[in-house]
Order: C-alpha cells, then structure tokens, then sequence
C-alpha cells in the first residue's frame, strides 16, 4: 500500500542532491520490507474492515474506507514530508502525492469493500 512508493523508479524520481547527502535513499530498495510492510497492511485492512465499515451498501463501505484511511494516510505520508524537507516544489509534492494517496486508496477500498460484498 504506502510502500508502492519504494518501486525503484519512484525512488529515482525523487532523488535529489540533499537526500543523497542526508543517505536517505538506496541506490537499491529492500524488497522484502516493501512487501513485508505491505502484507501487515493488509493483514490491518482485512481485519478493520467488517468492523468500522458496516454498511450494507459496499460503495458506502467503499468510499468511507477511502475517505478514512486515505486521510490518515495523507496526514502521516504527505504533509510531515511536505513540512520537514527541502524539495524544489512543495505544491507540486503535495499535489503528486495526494493524487497518488487518493488513488490508492480508492483502489484498495473498491477491491476491499468488493471482496466484503460477496
């Protein structure tokens, strides 16, 4: 989920001098931890799920989801980066990044509340 973030051209993209001066980024990302941090994250949503998003209507439980888990994600992904580093546009970071989070997490909650409907 957030860790689709590490796939090595995301990486390379957001490389910048500092960073590389800070060791910020890898030249080569751990794989294993992207996908392990991945399956803990949907291990949580699987489990969360059928109990704060009880709807009988799963585009309801679909857009909550996304609504929910999409802000928080944005408050811990998004705005902290934003306000801790230096980058050549916090507006276009903040505009990239929120257009991902949104994305994601109306892609997840629709496979989500899908898997939950049947």
């Amino acid at each position: 989920m957030c860790t689709t973030r590490v796939f090595v051209g995301a990486t390379n993209e957001y490389r910048a001098r500092p960073y590389d001066r800070l060791e910020l980024f890898r030249q080569s990302v751990i794989v294993p931890y992207g996908f392990l941090s991945m399956a803990m994250q949907a291990a949580f949503f699987s489990w969360v799920f059928p109990k704060l998003f009880v709807s009988p209507s799963w585009v309801r439980n679909w857009l909550e989801f996304a609504l929910v888990f999409g802000l928080l994600d944005w408050s811990f992904m998004v705005l902290p980066v934003a306000a801790k580093y230096r980058m050549a546009s916090v507006r276009g970071f903040m505009l990239l990044e929120s257009c991902f989070v949104a994305l994601q997490f109306l892609v997840t909650g629709l496979l989500i509340a899908q898997v939950y409907a049947l």
